[in-house]
């Protein structure tokens, strides 16, 4: 059986000093240290993350709260004309990339006499965003060719069509360029 003594003789023989002792002093500048590098690297993340930002979604959130009511009647609105909008994003030949919409009234008679805009937005980059101006083709169809050029990937297409100056037909959809 091993005394308590014994155990505490092995543990000190085991013991060879070597190196310099760990002091206060030492243990100040490893601190320091470590903190430094923490607070530089958030400075550095700060500043990079807030270059980058690239705006907001609205200008003011509280316009936006108190036109939102107004924005429901109107999405009502469109559900009740029961409009169908077919659209297909696709690069051309010459390089463009164009959006080709098809629209039929709750019926399926196709609509004749819309205009509007398009635009591809970037998902978090608006200075990215292509717009584009909805011509009519021919009966039903539309057309928008987007100037820039809108890179390969996924964008959000932004649809508004309009009759007389009034937006008829709102739409977000996401979409794959090639």
């Amino acid at each position: 059986m091993t005394s308590p003594d014994r155990l505490v003789q092995d543990h000190v023989q085991d013991y060879r000093p070597g190196g310099r002792p760990l002091t206060g002093r030492a243990v100040l500048a490893i601190l320091v240290a470590f903190f430094g590098v923490i607070f530089t690297m958030n400075v550095f993340l700060l500043n990079v993350a807030s270059s980058t930002f690239r705006g907001l979604e609205v200008d003011s959130t509280y316009r936006a709260s108190q036109e939102f009511n107004g924005t429901l009647a109107e999405s009502a609105a469109q559900r009740a004309r029961g409009w169908s909008v077919d659209v297909r994003v696709a690069r051309r030949d010459d390089g463009m990339v164009a959006a080709a919409f098809a629209v039929v009234d709750k019926d399926g008679a196709p609509l004749a006499g819309l205009a509007g805009t398009a635009r591809l937005a970037a998902p978090a980059d608006k200075s990215l965003d292509a717009a584009g101006a909805i011509v009519e083709t021919g009966l039903g169809h539309y057309e928008a060719v987007f100037a820039g050029d809108p890179g390969p990937g996924r964008w959000t297409l932004v649809t508004e069509l309009a009759r007389d100056g009034e937006v008829l037909f709102r739409s977000r959809n996401r979409i794959l360029v090639d």
